[in-house]
């Protein structure tokens, strides 16, 4: 990179991806955004650490949902994202929610505490692309 930050088009995203990121207010890819969208697309893994920030887990959604796209409408896991804490679960969720145009692209679901287990089992049983959950209840969910 040259020291001009790219946009989402020039990372070769979907229209109906840059659309969404466009209407939810971002602008152009930062650094972190770009380089882990490029990677994450390419299907190499990424480490990355930064902080807990709406548009940090756009750099990680983001290339989850363009496979998702890329995939077509069958309704298997894609993706499983693992946070520490149901408070993080719930944004995390909303999060990429808003960017699956606002669900319609991708059924994201959350698996954290506060809501009986039994409420969770009928969308996993008929299908959902992500799932962010806490690791005690995605473990209660293995055990069942």
């Amino acid at each position: 990179m040259s020291g001009i930050l790219e946009t989402f088009e020039e990372l070769g995203l979907a229209g109906t991806t840059v659309g969404t990121l466009a209407e939810l207010g971002y602008g152009q890819p930062t650094s972190f955004q770009a380089a882990a969208i490029r990677s994450l697309c390419d299907q190499l893994d990424l480490l990355g650490r930064t902080d807990n920030d709406p548009g940090n887990v756009a750099a990680y959604a983001v290339p989850i949902i363009e496979r998702i796209l890329n995939d077509g409408p069958a309704y298997n896991p894609t993706a499983l994202i693992l946070v520490p804490t149901r408070e993080l679960a719930i944004q995390v969720h909303e999060v990429i929610f808003q960017l699956s145009a606002r669900g319609t692209v991708a059924r994201v679901l959350g698996l954290f505490e506060g809501k009986p287990l039994t409420s969770q089992i009928g969308p996993l049983k008929h299908g959902v692309h992500i799932v962010v959950g806490t690791p005690g209840r995605v473990l209660e969910h293995v055990k069942k």
